[in-house]
């Protein structure tokens, strides 16, 4: 009898011991990690008196819905797709050579692939109302009467609005995927749910751009984690801190002003990573209006909190409208459930 159908665990060690990628082995991370799901999956077909000889395709959607999330959550279709997709080609192997007439995990990939993917809708919200009320309040602002913070706020939600950027892919912008000039263009970087893109800017978005990259080059950077290691406190001196290439290239980075580095610096804290922080405080406006649209005076209020308070409230009105929870995740482009979650808790509203 195979090792495979014998003892599939140490079968799985050693056929992922011997796989390159690009004439170079996996790294020991991944491969721990796909020996874990391996090991679960294995553990369960012994459980229920199986093996991969008579394991079928029902038996895996089975072992599919066996999986649990965080604190006994079910588990995230992305969850279900990793442990599919390492079955898949461990079953894709042993059909290969010979073991095997078919691949039951072919099919179930297949189907999972075209009903958990969803495309993210980042025209599903704001209404046209509320859009066209954002686009007039800008009209009365000067921006460079105003502080970095709202600056780059205002140039970051008008990517969202007028260019239909999703929020994960305003945050993978660059500055060579930006083009201000002549032909005001984004080239929008793909991610697993979306393809690379090139968008015309309006001259608004351009605008307000191209003043907010103006003033990110008079600013000084410093990475996340020079600004948590680091004790502000008036008269001491702030020493350069170490940026990384890859951080001052960023759109998104973490600012502090170039001429606040002695006492009583002025810290500039863009939360571009704090984004589950925040569904507190959106959801709780939100709530007043009853998933409603927001009105001028809210939209004030909430107008210079930056892109991810747009995603927040496109989250808070799907839950108001009782999207299911692994939809909601996925028309927002998120990697897991949490931020759901929390959006569910704070409205009172029942997965």
């Amino acid at each position: 009898m195979s090792a495979w159908f014998s003892d599939p665990i140490e079968a799985h060690r050693q056929w992922r011991d011997g796989l390159v990628v690009a004439d170079r082995a996996y790294a020991t991370q991944s491969q721990r990690l796909y020996r874990s799901l391996f090991g679960v999956f294995a553990r369960w077909m012994s459980g229920q008196g199986l093996t991969l000889q008579t394991i079928t395709n029902v038996d895996l959607a089975r072992f599919l819905e066996t999986l649990s999330g965080r604190n006994g959550r079910p588990p995230s279709p992305r969850t279900q797709r990793t442990y599919a997709a390492e079955i898949d080609r461990v079953m894709a192997h042993i059909q290969a050579v010979g073991l095997r007439l078919d691949n039951p995990a072919r099919s179930l990939v297949d189907t999972m692939k075209l009903t958990t993917r969803l495309k993210p809708r980042s025209i599903y919200f704001p209404p046209k109302s509320t859009r066209e009320a954002y686009l007039a309040s800008l009209a009365g602002f000067d921006p460079q009467a105003l502080t970095p913070e709202a600056v780059r706020a205002h140039a970051m939600n008008l990517l969202m609005l007028e260019c239909g950027l999703t929020l994960k892919e305003v945050q993978k912008l660059t500055l060579n995927h930006i083009a201000t000039s002549s032909e005001a263009v984004i080239t929008a970087p793909g991610h697993r749910t979306l393809k690379a893109r090139t968008v015309p800017m309006s001259p608004i978005t351009a605008s307000w751009l191209a003043h907010w990259l103006a003033v990110r080059a008079s600013l000084h950077v410093i990475s996340p984690s020079d600004y948590k290691a680091r004790t502000f406190s008036t008269g001491v001196k702030l020493d350069k801190p170490k940026a990384i290439a890859a951080t001052q290239a960023r759109v998104f980075v973490t600012l502090a002003g170039k001429s606040d580095h002695t006492g009583g610096l002025r810290q500039h804290r863009l939360a571009i990573n704090r984004i589950r922080d925040e569904v507190i405080y959106t959801s709780a406006s939100l709530v007043f209006t009853g998933g409603k649209e927001v009105d001028h005076e809210e939209l004030a209020t909430l107008r210079e909190r930056g892109p991810q308070t747009l995603r927040n409230m496109c989250c808070a009105r799907l839950v108001a409208e009782r999207e299911p929870t692994e939809n909601i995740s996925h028309i927002l482009g998120l990697n897991g459930n949490d931020q759901v979650w929390a959006m569910q808790r704070a409205m009172g509203v029942t997965p």
